[in-house]
């Protein structure tokens, strides 16, 4: 019977590396010494080199080989593997080069013939210790100088090992100072089974930390099975000749290890893509150097995947690519973020790989420097979202260029006007030209139409977790069924189970808040009953109570079960939490809440707010602003919330996207969250750190079938099962004509002033102002509603289809340049709320209460989108009702069995005698048959003040009433 061992897999290992171009070396080859394989290494030199050897070897005669090792050793030592292979190092005057990388252009016949010359090697078994006879699995060579190592595990030899035990020899048997495990020598050590590779680039010991190298198996963890390993991709691809130096020159790099401020530390790491990084990044090289330029992709990729490293690649990797026929595929690529430290951290690694720091610009002080760039044909140009609109006039004059656009977080930036505008600027192929004949506004109106669509000078690659349905249809892949997807994917289920990002659904806890309301005044008077409903369901949110029982919850809860999370080297729990408010108003509330409980209960810690603008509101002392409340300027509230000191941070509207706080481990929900952002807002949590468990959501507002919903959508890949009808245009337009309120004569007389050079703007008044007025006398307030309705749907498709179909009829365009004016300025009869409602009733009873924790994603189910439907609606219909009904209507569906706690108007009563300066004093001098009869007096007293404002509630009383009350 044969008997399997691990040597089988290395040994196959071996011979399909020795098939692709590796030389087999014994391991007796490798000097411990001075940690190469010196024999490769000279005759690599050699062949390579011939006269910079010459001209060694005459200063240093016989001592040049070992001087040479002794140089090279050294170097290493001192700079690291990395840096000694990207640039020749110079001794004695002789510059050489350790590796030949593939050039960016194949005209270099002499370059080409000298990276075919590079070694590459492989030894088996090498023993690489002076000190004892401990021996390796598997080592990779370049040119003699060793690149990687291999421990291998085979489940299939009975012996129980898996990829776990090749990760613990490396922690417990690998020994870090030894000169081939140093940091930076080696520049990646893979630990492998027959299903599994993990990588790490710096052994510490039982520190050491590994990140999976897996492709990934339909969405999931893993891989997928093959006929043979299912791991055979990384000797059959990775490691092979032309992509480990691809990987030497394009991705590897050593990066400093950031604070949290974004500055550089004395620690350094080395940088070696995890799989999905590198497959991505190779497929779009490869898609845009074969089909040029004007094409869109879309890449899906989780929080945790590492976006910011894989968009520096792939800048870097554009900015030098050829096509066949040696031709720069752009001239310039523009990175587009909301993100700003992007910014820093990708000149930070492209200029790793580039000698010219010029390479890449961040622009800072507005489009003239963004066209001063790209006049300088600077490659690589990082904007914000923000000043990308604002460029058009200052560089349309610029000649025709080439351009890559990637966008991080596409579905921010992918809005009808703005992405126009990017395409506006960017289309630079028509100059102009003093001989040609004067324009005509018909041609400057073709010309803004072309301006839409897609365009053959530019290409774009968006990044985003979440790709709404227009996302998919603007930048992702069409399918020959005619759906949309992604061009690369690496879903939150494969993130989640590989341990990048943390599952923040599987403590995802919901409550209930029951309530009664009670009217508190003698007449019933009408009100639309969905605007009521609204306000009164506010009013119950900011009622004190309300907040002051959320409040105790939250921080209760967040004492009992959080304070000790994430422990730092000391034991000390450093969890933090967000607490998510539904407005400005209800954040501040909360934070003046929190400051009242954490005081009263001698809590040492402190809550901060996040808000924008300032927030008065009735019964508030002034105005309030995040400044004030939190006491130093609202651009330090993220650096302070670090400070331990910090537990708590209130935020509306701010925070809940793009907040990268890996300490956040609870979150207190307050506020209606669906699809895209309960996704961004809940994955303020998924942030991995060390000793941080999965994290703990309260959501006190939403269903717990609404947030699984919105998971499922993005949990794994996204598909748009057809694109939008342009047809829809058309049958937008007949029912906007149908209205009358303008002509056809009147969009052509406005369309041609808005496109004549010069343009006035004072002409088009009067034609607007016309179709205003014809608006303005039509009495049928619900078919104004209705129009006003449908052209802003027509805005808003002919806006996004502009992007995708590059139309020819000029008719929609004029209707489009004149309605998106025509809008602005419609009258609009603001919506009144009936607020007074909210000063009609009051709170009897509250009880917040537990539902249900824990949220479990399908595989399978979700992602499958369809075009969104544009059908305008006009006002909701109003339907009046007497507040009493509609106080009846919001008790059904919000009341349980209360009990004597959750009486709201019988603790404010009990609440106002007890804080009673008066009677308190009575308490303290009187003895305590008086005791009762004061009470008795300051009772009935507060009783008579609460009738006018608690009618119903008095009536419910019986006499005695301070018997009642005292007794019960």
């Amino acid at each position: 019977m044969a008997i399997i061992t691990e040597k089988d897999m290395e040994a196959l290992i071996e011979a399909d590396l020795i098939a692709s171009g590796y030389f087999k070396r014994e391991p007796e080859r490798y000097d411990k010494s001075i940690c190469l394989d010196q024999e490769l290494l000279i005759n690599f030199i050699i062949a390579t080199q011939p006269e910079k050897w010459e001209e060694y070897t005459k200063q240093l005669g016989d001592r040049a080989k070992d001087a040479l090792l002794s140089k090279i050793k050294d170097e290493i030592d001192r700079r690291g593997t990395l840096k000694v292979l990207r640039k020749p190092f110079i001794t004695y005057g002789v510059y050489f080069d350790l590796v030949y990388f593939k050039p960016a252009s194949g005209l270099n016949v002499a370059y080409q013939k000298k990276y075919q010359s590079n070694i590459f090697s492989v030894m088996r078994q090498v023993k690489y210790s002076a000190k004892n006879e401990k021996s390796l699995d598997m080592a990779l060579f370049l040119n003699g100088i060793p690149i990687a190592t291999l421990e291998l595990k085979d489940r299939m030899t009975g012996s129980g090992y898996n990829v776990e035990n090749a990760i613990k020899q490396y922690q417990v048997d690998r020994d870090p100072r030894e000169p081939l495990f140093k940091f930076c020598r080696c520049l990646v050590h893979f630990a492998l089974d027959e299903d599994l590779v993990y990588m790490t680039t710096h052994l510490k010991g039982a520190h050491t930390f590994f990140l999976p190298f897996n492709k990934g198996n339909n969405g999931e963890a893993g891989n997928p099975p093959t006929k043979g390993f299912s791991i055979e991709y990384l000797w059959k691809e990775v490691l092979q000749r032309d992509s480990f130096l691809e990987l030497l020159k394009h991705f590897i790099q050593v990066a400093d290890v950031l604070d949290e401020d974004g500055k550089p530390t004395d620690e350094k790491m080395l940088i070696f893509p995890r799989y999905q990084q590198m497959d991505a990044v190779r497929e779009l090289v490869t898609h845009a150097k074969e089909h040029s330029c004007g094409k869109q992709y879309l890449i899906q990729h989780s929080a945790g995947s590492g976006k910011s490293y894989t968009i520096s690649w792939l800048a870097h990797q554009l900015s030098n690519l050829h096509d066949r026929n040696d031709q720069n595929v752009f001239d310039s690529i523009i990175v587009v973020t909301d993100r700003r430290v992007l910014d820093k951290q990708l000149r930070t690694h492209v200029i790793a790989f580039e000698q010219n720091p010029g390479v890449v610009a961040g622009i800072e002080k507005g489009s003239i420097q963004l066209k001063q760039e790209l006049e300088a044909g600077t490659k690589i140009i990082v904007t914000t979202l923000q000043k990308f609109p604002y460029i058009e006039d200052e560089i349309k004059k610029l000649p025709g260029k080439r351009f890559a656009i990637i966008i991080d977080e596409a579905h921010s930036s992918s809005s009808g006007e703005m992405s126009k505008s990017m395409k506006k600027t960017l289309n630079l192929n028509e100059e102009d030209d003093p001989e040609e004949e004067e324009t005509t506004w018909e041609d400057e109106m073709i010309k803004e139409i072309s301006h839409r669509g897609r365009q053959k000078n530019v290409s774009y690659f968006a990044f985003t977790a979440t790709p709404k349905p227009k996302t998919l249809e603007l930048f992702g892949s069409k399918q020959k069924d005619g759906s949309y997807k992604p061009f690369h994917i690496y879903s939150m289920k494969q993130a989640i189970q590989e341990g990048f990002i943390k599952d923040v659904l599987a403590n995802y806890t919901t409550y209930k808040t029951y309530f009664q309301l009670v009217k508190k005044v003698t007449e019933d008077p009408n009100y639309d009953k969905a605007k009521a409903t609204r306000l009164l369901k506010v009013f119950v949110e900011l009622s004190e109570h309300t907040i002051e029982r959320k409040t105790a919850i939250i921080i209760q809860h967040f004492m009992e079960n959080c304070l000790h999370e994430i422990p730092d080297t000391g034991g000390k729990g450093q969890a933090k939490a967000m607490i998510v408010c539904s407005s400005r108003a209800q954040a501040v509330k909360y934070k003046i809440a929190f400051d009242k409980y954490i005081k009263e209960h001698n809590i040492p810690f402190k809550a901060l707010v996040a808000f924008s603008g300032t927030v008065e509101f009735e019964g508030s002392k002034g105005d309030y602003s995040e400044s004030r409340m939190n006491g130093f300027p609202e651009d330090q509230t993220a650096v302070k919330f670090r400070e331990n000191q910090y537990k708590f941070l209130i935020v509306a509207n701010k925070f809940q996207t793009g907040f990268d706080q890996p300490l956040l481990y609870a979150m207190y929900v307050n506020k209606k969250l669906v699809g895209v952002n309960a996704v961004q807002t809940l994955s303020r949590l998924n942030r991995v750190y060390p000793g941080k468990k999965d994290p703990i959501t309260l959501d006190f507002v939403n269903e717990a079938e609404t947030i699984r919903k919105a998971f499922q959508d993005f949990y794994e890949d996204t598909t748009l099962s057809e694109g939008s009808d342009p047809d829809k245009l058309y049958s937008f337009k007949r029912s906007l004509d149908e209205f009358v309120y303008y002509t056809y004569d009147e969009i052509n007389q406005f369309a041609k002033i808005f496109y004549s050079k010069p343009f006035k703007q004072e002409k088009l008044s009067p034609i607007l102002n016309t179709a205003i007025k014809r608006f303005q006398e039509d009495s049928d307030a619900e078919r104004r509603e209705k129009f006003r309705a449908m052209l802003k749907a027509y805005v808003r498709v002919y806006a996004f289809l502009s992007q995708i179909i590059s139309f020819s009829d000029a008719e929609l365009e004029k209707l489009y340049v004149f309605g998106r004016i025509l809008l602005r300025k419609l009258p609009y009869t603001k919506e009144r709320l009936p607020r007074e409602v909210t000063q009609q009733v009051d709170l009897d009873s509250i009880r917040i209460q537990y539902i249900s924790k824990g949220l479990t994603l399908k595989p399978g189910e979700g992602g499958k989108f369809k075009p969104g439907d544009e059908n305008p609606m006009g006002k909701p219909y109003e339907f009046i009702e007497p507040l009493s009904f509609i106080i009846r209507a919001i008790n059904e569906k919000y009341r349980t069995d209360f009990n004597d706690a959750d009486k709201v108007v019988v603790n404010v009563l009990m609440s106002r005698v007890s804080q009673d300066e008066e009677f308190g004093a009575e308490v303290k001098t009187n003895p305590k048959e008086n005791v009762w009869w004061a009470f008795q007096r300051k009772f009935n007293g507060e009783l008579q003040n609460l009738i006018e404002e608690h009618f119903d509630f008095y009536k419910k009383v019986k006499n005695p009433p301070a018997k009642q009350v005292a007794l019960g």
